[in-house]
């Protein structure tokens, strides 16, 4: 073959390979079994993720736990719950038969312990934010205290997590407004290094849209800084119909934070494979989210890159 046919030849594949294959197979599922709001931590050279509580060949696990070697697995779930015991100030639910303990985060502090927060039943009427401590990732972790960090009355509150930023420590979470039919919104509220004092009032810094593509629910709050903004992640919409990932940006941590028009992802992002995608943490250039399998919501992950303050599934 003369160079030049072999020239044509290999522009004609690659052509070829950019119209009608995708630079990246859609993502499967990392973890093919109900775990769902997926959080991740990095210790050594090992990567550890947690989930809302459900049900193992075992029994009922409060915070189920699996780990791997990188983000992208292979992961293996770990054979104990990471939170055996359900903390003194919760109630069991009937319905659900679980105290249920929701969308964990797991955070190494200052003195090498590691920090759970996690939302649970109280009363039987609020979800309210308890908070665990340990020795390793995996836990066993022990509540702290008799009562919920944070609780707030009417509200509640859900989906805690960690945050520190230019070495302040802060508490970012959500109440939970949308279950009495009210716009839900995002708070932060800043802490000591151990994660457990308070050191100033919360700020509210984002609120959900009580229609459209929100339906008075945004959750699963994640912030980073990023081409010189602070992005917050949310999730939005009810988890079992149309879940969607969105953003808002702001040039100060505190807001106000502008709400993008666009989406980071939702089930059209991979058509007819992926449904109802959310519940997501940022692990390096990698969004781990669940997402509808046969058992429940499986845990996923997909590359991220960014333009500018904008996050962008890789697919």
């Amino acid at each position: 073959m003369s160079v030049r046919r072999a020239v044509v030849a290999l522009v004609a594949a690659l052509f070829t390979l950019a119209a009608g294959t995708p630079a990246y197979a859609t993502p499967a599922p990392l973890i093919n079994r109900d775990f769902p709001d997926p959080d991740v931590l990095r210790v050594g050279d090992t990567y550890y993720a947690y989930s809302t509580n459900s049900t193992y060949a075992d029994g009922l696990r409060n915070i189920p736990y699996a780990s791997a070697k990188k983000v992208t697995g292979p992961w293996s779930v770990g054979p104990v719950d990471a939170l055996p015991q359900a903390p003194s100030w919760t109630d069991f639910d009937p319905g659900s038969g679980t105290n249920l303990i929701w969308a964990p985060d797991v955070s190494r502090r200052p003195d090498g312990r590691f920090l759970m927060y996690f939302a649970a039943n109280v009363h039987g009427q609020v979800q309210c934010v308890g908070a665990a401590l340990a020795d390793r990732p995996t836990g066993p972790f022990h509540n702290v205290g008799d009562a919920p960090l944070v609780c707030d009355p009417v509200d509640g509150a859900i989906d805690p997590s960690s945050l520190v930023v230019g070495g302040r420590h802060f508490l970012v979470y959500k109440d939970n407004a949308n279950a009495h039919d009210r716009p839900a919104s995002i708070w932060l509220q800043p802490v000591a290094a151990d994660g457990l004092t308070f050191t100033g009032p919360r700020t509210r810094l984002l609120t959900a849209d009580p229609a459209g593509d929100e339906n008075n629910v945004i959750e699963a709050p994640v912030i980073v800084r990023h081409g010189g903004r602070f992005v917050l992640l949310y999730s939005a919409n009810p988890y079992t119909v149309d879940y969607h990932v969105k953003f808002a940006t702001a040039w100060q941590l505190t807001g106000p934070y502008r709400k993008s028009g666009t989406y980071v992802m939702d089930s059209s992002t991979w058509p007819g494979a992926i449904a109802n995608p959310g519940g997501q943490d940022l692990v390096g250039d990698h969004i781990v989210f669940h997402a509808n399998i046969p058992s429940g919501r499986g845990m996923f992950a997909a590359g991220l890159r960014w333009r500018g303050s904008t996050p962008v599934v890789v697919r």
